[in-house]
């Protein structure tokens, strides 16, 4: 499904040493597929920003009016960003917030890593990425995906995360940061572009 991405991956890596790849984009438009397609064919160890969530207890009151308002950004960049970039093993945990659990999590020392999840592109973490891709869905597609993926949790998508990511997207312009765009038109077929700049 994303051959065409994982080939423009492939042909960036084989230009430089080392970097980092994020990939963020709309609910249900593929990013952790693809981030796992990246990591199973390209051996790159991925980090979802899924497992970055702040405990409910630690969320500003109007979280759902913050961009970012749930997530545990500092956490990321301290325990991944920071020793990805100096080249050091990262010793970081896995965050499952409905549980309230943690996992721990070591990566030895790599040259090449995935940021994948919403609010990967937020601007302070920018600085850190060598290659920023962004997914996009039809909406179509997306109720579709989403009915499917998440059954009765479908209307909290809805309601508050859909409205969440999309202010995250239009107020902080994120969409243009990418270097490229991932756009499905028809379930199947994978356009590549360049982002409008």
């Amino acid at each position: 499904m994303y051959e065409d991405v994982l080939k423009q991956v492939l042909s960036w890596m084989k230009q430089r040493q080392k970097g980092i790849i994020a990939i963020d984009g709309m609910c249900g438009s593929g990013k952790t597929t693809l981030s796992e397609e990246i990591e199973s064919q390209l051996n790159i160890p991925v980090f979802h920003l899924d497992e970055y969530y702040l405990p409910f207890e630690k969320r500003p009151k109007d979280w759902q009016h913050i961009c970012a308002g749930n997530m545990d950004l500092s956490r990321l960049e301290i325990e991944v960003l920071i020793p990805l970039s100096a080249g050091e093993a990262i010793h970081t945990y896995r965050y499952f917030c409905h549980e309230g659990r943690k996992e721990r999590c070591d990566v030895a020392p790599t040259n090449f890593a995935v940021i994948e999840g919403t609010y990967s592109l937020y601007p302070t973490l920018q600085p850190y990425y060598d290659l920023k891709i962004f997914l996009k869905i039809s909406k179509q597609e997306q109720e579709r995906r989403l009915r499917k993926r998440e059954g009765d949790r479908y209307p909290n998508f809805v309601t508050t995360w859909i409205p969440m990511e999309r202010h995250y997207f239009d107020s902080m312009q994120i969409e243009k940061c990418a270097d490229f765009i991932v756009e499905d038109v028809d379930q199947e077929t994978m356009i590549l572009r360049n982002s409008p700049r």
